[in-house]
């Protein structure tokens, strides 16, 4: 009996790209969220301190004070430096493909 071939979805670049992007918005407010209600920041210095944390660059200025907050701060921080070198690195592939002379 001959097997039927399986149709793969394939998502689209845009779409990928959408997602991540969407995905660093959520961390974003998640950890705006979390340093302002389990920390004390004010909410322009969670969103500032959740910022720092997820692109590495981290002034120092604020820090974590809770265990908690501590503790979230590394999963955060693993997660979004994922998800922002991942949303960059869509964003210029698909730059550079947009640029590039078409294949003969």
């Amino acid at each position: 009996m001959p097997k039927t071939p399986v149709r793969r979805h394939r998502t689209s670049r845009g779409t990928k790209i959408v997602i991540a992007l969407s995905s660093v918005v959520f961390l974003l407010l998640l950890g705006t969220v979390v340093y302002h209600f389990f920390d004390g920041f004010t909410w322009l210095d969670s969103f500032y301190f959740t910022s720092m944390t997820i692109t590495t660059i981290g002034y120092g200025d604020h820090v974590p004070t809770t265990p908690f907050t501590k503790l979230f701060t590394v999963f955060i921080a693993f997660a979004g430096v994922g998800l922002v070198f991942y949303s960059v690195t869509m964003m210029a592939t698909e730059y550079v493909e947009r640029r590039a002379p078409p294949r003969i």
